[in-house]
């Protein structure tokens, strides 16, 4: 049920607001989703995936550096390189289970 009024109080530990946790977090989200579509349908399974990868990332970066140049805002700067990491990784990740796949 959606519920527009409610309020989640959400208790993330330190060690989950690393940037090593993210990387790490990236990296098992790539090489699972492979996995996972492994054992489903196959590359079907990974269509969400690739419209997440091919338009929300891309616009999401865009509109971090964006405003990180027009607002000089070092924050929306660091934004974007992480989200560049964190695509990345998973992408090393992806890469890394088709590898193994195949060995």
């Amino acid at each position: 049920m959606f519920v527009p009024e409610a309020v989640v109080d959400h208790h993330v530990g330190f060690e989950r607001a690393e940037f090593s946790f993210f990387l790490r977090r990236c990296y098992s989200e790539g090489r699972g989703k492979v996995e996972l579509a492994r054992n489903n349908k196959g590359v079907e399974d990974l269509a969400d995936e690739w419209v997440y990868v091919r338009r929300i990332l891309p616009r999401a970066f865009a509109t971090y550096l964006r405003d990180a140049i027009l607002d000089r805002d070092s924050d929306q700067l660091r934004r974007a390189a992480a989200l560049a990491c964190g695509a990345g990784v998973a992408g090393l990740g992806a890469a890394i289970a088709i590898w193994r796949r195949g060995s």
